[in-house]
């Protein structure tokens, strides 16, 4: 996908082995500290965390202990599906495992008592098999983290519809959901 997504690597997953975790940042423009996270949820679920905690110029990231899916410390925990892959089996898995994340995220700070964490010597510094490898149109979905779709900024939607570029088996209708560049960001009002 991007040298500059980072894999984190353990050798034991719970029931199976070798389980990689891919964590992309991505800096916001205008001097804004934000950053936003991307990541995956079950392989084929991408979660995209849109209000991070930022510590020590980097966003505040755990793995769940046994099956390592990576959680950003967000100022809101809000969720909204942006679906992808557009038929009814899709749409059946997003709805069964985005209930499965919002259960994960019931209660996120007790993620993040004590001290910040470090995994950086998780971090696989070698080249990732392609059937590992983070990609865009192998999501049923993005689970957006922080947001609802129509408060997002514009900012980010150009960053969302730059993930375009990554789709083979995308729909358009995914695309419908994110507000038009003339809508102001966190605008009230409802079309």
């Amino acid at each position: 996908m991007d040298n500059s997504t980072h894999y984190f690597y353990w050798d034991w997953d719970g029931p199976h082995p070798h389980d990689l975790e891919p964590v992309l940042v991505i800096d916001n423009e205008n001097n804004n500290p934000a950053k936003l996270v991307f990541s995956r949820f079950h392989w084929k679920y991408g979660t995209m965390w849109v209000n991070a905690v930022i510590v020590n110029s980097r966003p505040n990231i755990t793995f769940l202990t046994d099956r390592h899916v990576p959680i950003a410390q967000s100022k809101s925990y809000v969720i909204d599906i942006m679906q992808i892959i557009e038929t009814k089996m899709a749409k059946r898995e997003t709805f069964f495992h985005s209930l499965a994340f919002r259960a994960i995220l019931m209660n996120p700070s007790s993620y993040f008592k004590g001290e910040t964490h470090n995994y950086v010597h998780l971090i696989v510094k070698a080249s990732i098999l392609e059937k590992f490898e983070f990609s865009y149109d192998r999501l049923n979905c993005i689970l957006i983290i922080g947001s609802k779709i129509e408060d997002l900024s514009e900012e980010i939607v150009e960053k969302l519809e730059g993930l375009k570029s990554f789709r083979s088996t995308y729909s358009t209708n995914a695309w419908k959901a994110l507000p038009t560049k003339n809508k102001q960001p966190n605008a009230t009002t409802k079309e």
